[in-house]
Protein backbone atom coordinates (compact mmCIF):
# COMPACT_ATOMS: atom_id res chain seq x y z
CA UNK A 1 0.00 0.00 0.00
CA UNK A 2 2.79 2.36 1.15
CA UNK A 3 5.47 0.31 -0.36
CA UNK A 4 6.02 2.50 -3.82
CA UNK A 5 6.95 5.95 -2.24
CA UNK A 6 10.19 4.04 -1.40
CA UNK A 7 13.37 4.35 -3.00
CA UNK A 8 14.71 1.76 -5.03
CA UNK A 9 17.44 0.43 -2.23
CA UNK A 10 14.63 0.69 0.63
CA UNK A 11 12.69 -1.79 -1.99
CA UNK A 12 15.01 -4.11 -2.31
CA UNK A 13 16.25 -3.91 1.29
CA UNK A 14 12.50 -4.42 2.34
CA UNK A 15 11.99 -7.49 0.39
CA UNK A 16 15.19 -8.79 2.30
CA UNK A 17 13.73 -7.81 5.27
CA UNK A 18 9.80 -9.63 4.17
CA UNK A 19 11.50 -12.33 3.49
CA UNK A 20 13.45 -12.53 6.74
CA UNK A 21 10.49 -11.21 8.84
CA UNK A 22 8.35 -14.42 7.42
CA UNK A 23 11.17 -16.84 8.28
CA UNK A 24 11.35 -15.88 12.28
CA UNK A 25 8.85 -18.25 13.15
CA UNK A 26 10.81 -20.98 11.29
CA UNK A 27 8.87 -21.41 8.47
CA UNK A 28 7.25 -19.05 5.77
CA UNK A 29 3.14 -19.30 5.57
CA UNK A 30 1.76 -19.75 1.91
CA UNK A 31 -0.52 -16.80 2.57
CA UNK A 32 2.87 -14.73 3.94
CA UNK A 33 4.90 -15.70 0.46
CA UNK A 34 1.92 -14.82 -1.68
CA UNK A 35 1.81 -11.12 0.15
CA UNK A 36 5.56 -10.98 -0.95
CA UNK A 37 5.25 -11.68 -4.22
CA UNK A 38 2.39 -9.00 -4.12
CA UNK A 39 5.21 -6.29 -2.60
CA UNK A 40 7.46 -7.03 -5.48
CA UNK A 41 4.73 -6.05 -8.01
CA UNK A 42 3.66 -3.01 -5.64
CA UNK A 43 7.19 -2.40 -5.67
CA UNK A 44 7.36 -2.99 -9.82
CA UNK A 45 10.62 -4.92 -8.34
CA UNK A 46 11.14 -8.59 -9.83
CA UNK A 47 10.33 -11.91 -7.25
CA UNK A 48 13.08 -11.92 -4.69
CA UNK A 49 16.00 -14.85 -5.06
CA UNK A 50 16.77 -16.49 -2.20
CA UNK A 51 20.60 -16.09 -3.17
CA UNK A 52 20.62 -12.14 -3.56
CA UNK A 53 18.77 -11.45 -0.22
CA UNK A 54 20.70 -8.89 1.74
CA UNK A 55 22.09 -9.61 5.33
CA UNK A 56 19.94 -8.30 8.05
CA UNK A 57 22.63 -6.07 8.88
CA UNK A 58 22.94 -4.27 5.10
CA UNK A 59 18.75 -3.66 5.87
CA UNK A 60 19.34 -2.36 9.26
CA UNK A 61 21.93 0.40 8.09
CA UNK A 62 20.07 1.45 5.27
CA UNK A 63 16.49 1.56 7.42
CA UNK A 64 18.87 3.40 9.77
CA UNK A 65 19.30 6.13 7.43
CA UNK A 66 15.86 6.84 5.60
CA UNK A 67 13.73 9.02 6.72
CA UNK A 68 11.16 8.88 9.78
CA UNK A 69 8.37 8.22 7.09
CA UNK A 70 9.92 5.19 5.47
CA UNK A 71 11.19 3.97 8.72
CA UNK A 72 7.62 3.41 9.12
CA UNK A 73 6.15 2.47 6.11
CA UNK A 74 8.85 -0.60 6.96
CA UNK A 75 7.71 -1.81 10.12
CA UNK A 76 4.33 -1.09 8.89
CA UNK A 77 4.27 -3.22 5.71
CA UNK A 78 6.15 -5.93 7.75
CA UNK A 79 3.79 -6.03 10.47
CA UNK A 80 0.77 -6.57 8.07
CA UNK A 81 3.25 -9.65 6.59
CA UNK A 82 3.15 -11.20 9.72
CA UNK A 83 -0.51 -11.17 10.04
CA UNK A 84 -1.21 -12.62 6.11
CA UNK A 85 -1.46 -15.87 7.46
CA UNK A 86 -4.06 -15.14 10.73
CA UNK A 87 -1.11 -15.17 13.39
CA UNK A 88 1.27 -13.13 15.11
CA UNK A 89 3.22 -15.02 16.98
CA UNK A 90 5.52 -14.16 19.95
CA UNK A 91 8.67 -14.91 17.52
CA UNK A 92 7.25 -12.60 14.96
CA UNK A 93 6.22 -9.66 17.46
CA UNK A 94 9.91 -10.36 18.60
CA UNK A 95 11.70 -9.67 15.10
CA UNK A 96 9.56 -6.61 14.17
CA UNK A 97 10.53 -5.00 17.43
CA UNK A 98 14.43 -5.61 17.14
CA UNK A 99 14.41 -4.62 13.70
CA UNK A 100 11.76 -1.08 14.89
CA UNK A 101 14.63 -0.42 17.61
CA UNK A 102 17.52 -1.30 15.79
CA UNK A 103 16.10 1.73 13.49
CA UNK A 104 15.16 4.22 15.84
CA UNK A 105 11.36 3.40 15.71
CA UNK A 106 10.17 3.59 19.64
CA UNK A 107 8.06 0.56 20.73
CA UNK A 108 4.87 2.84 21.35
CA UNK A 109 5.01 3.56 18.00
CA UNK A 110 5.07 -0.19 17.10
CA UNK A 111 2.30 -0.93 19.21
CA UNK A 112 0.42 1.85 17.66
CA UNK A 113 0.67 0.42 14.34
CA UNK A 114 0.36 -2.75 15.58
CA UNK A 115 -3.10 -1.55 16.40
Amino acid sequence: MFLNRLDFVEKEAFISLAVKAAESNGYIADEEYQMIEDYCKEMDIAFFDAKNLKPMEDVIRIYSEADDQNKRIAVLETVGLMYADGGYDSKEKEFVDDFANKIGITQDSVRKIED
